[in-house]
């Protein structure tokens, strides 16, 4: 889109162009840049320090090549899946990204509509603009919402949160573990008016930094809603999470908002797979079908007791491995897939669709991304998810090799002009 159609009118009043001219995610990004204010774009661009997580966790998809099969019958491919038995029209979610409404006064209510007419799962964020109470009751019947959740250091803060999640008929709770602080995110620092530091200090105090696998039992015992885990970015730690019962983890490194050079999702990804299936763990069927998994050899009494206590059984294999990060075309999600994920979260897309054109422009992000994933499946010779696996990629070891790094700090994060506030707001 050219600066031209960008803006009408004057300078004053910027307004987005016509949706039709948007053609893809980054076209979305650019009239997200355009029509929000700076501070707030900041907030949800920003990544970490020098932003190496925030490119990496894109740039990895780039690396690995895609295998096609040609010859195959596809005049009729499903991408229909399930996530935690919710049934999904494809494997992508709205993530739980926050202050939804800094995109559009609707925020997370418009979100919700949204993920109707796509025919996925919405994840309402913790720190949502909205009351949980407003974006519950958009909810159709047949829809599906999880929450995200932050534990508080006043843990009777969070038992509240979870009973009202559970009586406004939230599914799940997806639980962030990867933020014990908070990271410093330069670029709203630069762009904010006394950065993110109000923010930060409010947050310190409230969100728990003594978050530990010992409060698991704890969390089961206030409701019967399913637990995964958000922020996993180890095999050690995703084998960990399937030995404590938990419902599912999300390989996730928070958008890399958090710690700079910590590896991209899809390469952490790898190692979560390659970790869990020698744990035993088969994934289950895209249409809910359960994998088969054995139970670990020599596990200890203490580790069945937490699975007891946590109300699991042993050797189940109702377990399912999310990612998010850097998403921004249906190859990408074919990718996360071929890799083990069962569905990808795309967080900050939906809310430059947001921002430039309401409900209407998050419906088209995520059509943008059916669309693609199903034109892949269709050069990939794919004709259902189930046939989507890791010998359809090429590389995928060597990217995980590769300098992920590829970007300096001063074409990242430096101070140049396309980075200051514009004049006209």
């Amino acid at each position: 889109i050219s600066a031209g159609e960008m803006q009408s009118g004057t300078a004053a009043a910027v307004t987005a162009p016509d949706i039709d001219l948007c053609l893809n995610l980054y076209d979305f990004e650019a009239v997200a840049k355009r029509v929000m204010k700076d501070s707030s774009f900041a907030y949800y661009a920003t990544g970490a320090t020098d932003e190496f997580t925030k490119q990496g966790n894109q740039a990895i998809f780039r690396r690995i090549k895609l295998v096609p099969t040609v010859m195959v019958d596809v005049s009729n491919v499903s991408l229909e899946t399930t996530m935690l038995g919710a049934r999904m029209s494809f494997p992508v979610y709205i993530s739980g990204a926050a202050k939804g409404g800094l995109a559009h006064p609707d925020g997370e209510v418009a979100l919700a509509r949204a993920a109707h007419t796509a025919g996925v799962v919405q994840m309402a964020p913790h720190m949502a603009t909205r009351p949980l109470r407003e974006i519950a009751a958009v909810r159709t019947i047949a829809q599906t919402q999880f929450l995200q959740l932050y534990v508080e250091k006043d843990r009777a803060a969070t038992a509240r949160t979870v009973r009202e999640a559970e009586e406004l008929g939230f599914k799940a709770l997806f639980i962030t573990v990867d933020s014990a602080g908070i990271g410093k995110r330069e670029t709203d620092l630069r762009l904010t008016p006394g950065g993110s530091a109000p923010r930060s200090v409010a947050s310190k105090r409230r969100w728990a930094d003594d978050l530990s696998w010992a409060d698991l039992p704890w969390l089961r015992s206030l409701t019967n809603l399913k637990l995964v885990l958000k922020g996993v970015q180890s095999g050690a730690d995703a084998v960990r999470a399937y030995r404590a019962g938990v419902d599912g983890i999300v390989v996730s490194n928070h958008g890399g908002r958090n710690l700079d050079t910590a590896r991209p999702a899809l390469e952490a990804l790898v190692e979560v797979m390659d970790a869990l299936k020698r744990e035993g763990y088969v994934p289950s069927q895209p249409d809910g079908t359960p994998g088969s998994a054995r139970a670990t050899s020599g596990t200890s009494n203490r580790l069945g007791c937490l699975r007891k206590c946590l109300g699991r059984p042993v050797g189940r294999a109702s377990f399912e491995v999310f990612v998010d990060g850097g998403v921004y075309r249906g190859s990408d999600v074919y990718k996360a897939l071929a890799l083990g994920a069962r569905a990808v979260g795309v967080g900050r897309a939906v809310l430059w669709g947001l921002a430039g054109y309401g409900q209407q422009g998050a419906e088209r992000v995520l059509e943008m991304l059916y669309n693609e994933l199903h034109t892949t499946m269709m050069f990939m010779g794919k004709r259902s998810l189930a046939e989507v696996d890791e010998t359809s990629l090429s590389g995928v070891r060597d990217a995980m090799l590769a300098n992920a790094w590829s970007a300096t700090r001063e074409n990242l994060t430096s101070i140049s002009s396309s980075e200051q506030p514009d004049t006209h707001r």
